[in-house]
């Protein structure tokens, strides 16, 4: 039975998160543009694809590059926030969908890994958004509609969801 949890719970994450990697590359691109907007989305599909394919293969030691990804990212996001004092950037839902794939695929093997690291993951903008208002910066209802956001609910919903799931697999097994 947990596996058909931990099955369902991989299926209806990633039929959320795949499409907002469409989305939040493409984002990126269109604000790159040129050449440079191509070397984005291929620098993009084969970091998804190579820790996807980690993560299936060596969940043990790509949970542990997945977790050093989160970090790299928020610090990311709070350098640009305090940098700029305005709001985060694309790269920011871009870089969270891009960790959030092989997450998603890490869920099969390591489920409460997986929940904890992709809530992390979503709450990257939320980070940004208590840099910001300690700056002073009134931006948070246009910080709270921006991509970042519209990414960080699904992913935070997947994390969510393997966390319940690795939880209902703990309560079977038993003390």
């Amino acid at each position: 039975m947990s596996n058909l949890v931990r099955g369902g719970v991989f299926l209806l994450t990633a039929l959320i998160v795949v499409p907002l990697v469409v989305f939040s590359v493409g984002q990126l691109v269109e604000d790159v543009g040129g050449w440079w907007g191509g070397v984005v989305l291929l620098v993009a599909v084969a970091l998804v694809s190579v820790l996807s394919y980690l993560a299936a293969v060596r969940p043990a030691s790509t949970a542990r590059w997945l977790g050093a990804g989160v970090v790299v990212l928020a610090v990311y996001v709070v350098a640009e926030s305090f940098l700029s004092g305005d709001s985060i950037g694309s790269a920011a839902p871009t870089g969270m969908t891009v960790l959030a794939v092989p997450l998603v695929v890490l869920g099969l093997r390591r489920t409460r890994e997986a929940g904890a690291l992709l809530l992390a993951d979503s709450m990257i903008p939320l980070l940004s958004l208590l840099v910001l208002s300690g700056l002073s910066v009134d931006r948070t209802g246009a910080h709270l509609a921006s991509s970042s956001e519209f990414v960080g609910i699904p992913v935070f919903v997947g994390g969510v969801f393997f966390l319940l799931a690795s939880l209902l697999r703990s309560q079977r097994r038993g003390p």
